[in-house]
């Protein structure tokens, strides 16, 4: 794994599959040239979109700066796009005082509307709510993972152990589901690591981004979903399962009502979902998604989404308010 981690990927970051691919200049993530678009190979330095500037989309904030600092990239903690920190600068984003102190700081966020998002989420964090008679919905966030650290506190106040048991169950409410699923690249488990919300260098494997909301009934466990909020463009869900004994009481319907609420009460404005084959029918019928086109993919290509072969990637339109909801 360590290995793994300082090579480059063999798998296109997009699909999935190996095969002649071409390698991003900034991060370890390969590509298909067919994936991307693209016909032929890009001359020079050649970025991702992933790693690409959302504001100027070169390799470099100019071809001569003064200040080498301008090219020093910024993640959005939210949306996790990329930015140089000259580009944020010249639109204004903020003055050299506070770029810098951005910088420093393990919490960045391209716009008020991903710092917002970033609030509520973290006010939702292990806080019950009631969605009928003994039965909750709370978010839950792997509270050892690296975006903890917020105005100097701790990123949640709910008991540390508790939160962990409650992981713990949710990944075993997924097992009963799904298959372990092993990263052949890294050797990496896949659905524990995005229970876990864990790292890596590795776009396509780098799951902090990741949130889990669990359905309780009388305090256990019975249904989980696995999502990860891109700022207001998408929210991406890829492990969905309820626990054998609680099945057909319609207790995942009561978990994506709510997680469908929630999303449009944050601004989220799409919702792409992972379906297997025998599954797309319930999704599309009786949830209301439908099957993403070639040209909607290309809508979310500045986005990582986890891919699995053999799997249909489905999406749904949220309507979301003029005005989300905002922290306080």
């Amino acid at each position: 794994e360590a290995n793994s981690e300082a090579n480059n990927d063999n798998v296109c970051g997009i699909c999935g599959f190996g095969g002649d691919i071409v390698l991003c200049d900034r991060c370890p993530s390969s590509f298909h040239l067919s994936c991307l678009g693209l016909d032929r190979v890009p001359d020079g330095d050649w970025f991702c979109p992933t790693c690409c500037c959302k504001i100027c989309y070169g390799p470099k904030c100019k071809q001569e700066c003064a200040d080498q600092t301008d090219n020093n990239i910024l993640a959005c903690v939210q949306c996790e796009q990329k930015f140089h920190s000259g580009c944020v600068k010249a639109i204004g984003g903020f003055g050299p005082t506070e770029m810098e102190s951005n910088a420093n700081k393990k919490t960045w966020f391209c716009s008020v509307v991903c710092g917002n998002m970033f609030l509520c989420l973290k006010k939702l964090l292990g806080k019950p709510i009631t969605i009928a008679d003994n039965i909750t919905w709370t978010l839950l966030k792997n509270n050892a993972s690296s975006d903890y650290d917020y105005d100097g506190g701790n990123f949640t106040s709910y008991d540390f152990s508790l939160n962990k048991r409650k992981l713990n169950a949710a990944l075993g409410v997924l097992y009963e589901s799904f298959n372990p699923s092993i990263d052949a690249f890294s050797g990496r488990e896949l659905i524990k690591d995005v229970v876990f919300s864990r790292d890596s260098k590795h776009n396509r494997l780098n799951f902090r981004g990741f949130y889990n909301v669990i359905l309780e009934k009388k305090g256990a466990v019975a249904s989980v979903a696995t999502i990860r909020i891109y700022g207001p463009k998408v929210a991406e869900i890829v492990f969905v399962a309820t626990k054998e004994q609680y099945r057909k009481q319609g207790l995942c319907r009561l978990l994506m009502d709510e997680l469908e609420k929630q999303l449009i009460r944050l601004g989220v404005g799409s919702f792409v979902l992972h379906s297997s084959e025998h599954a797309i029918n319930t999704w599309t019928k009786s949830f209301g998604f439908n099957r993403m086109s070639g040209k909607e993919k290309c809508q979310f290509i500045d986005n990582t989404f986890l891919e699995f072969q053999n799997s249909i990637m489905c999406l749904k339109r949220l309507n979301r308010p003029i005005w989300p909801y905002i922290a306080r």
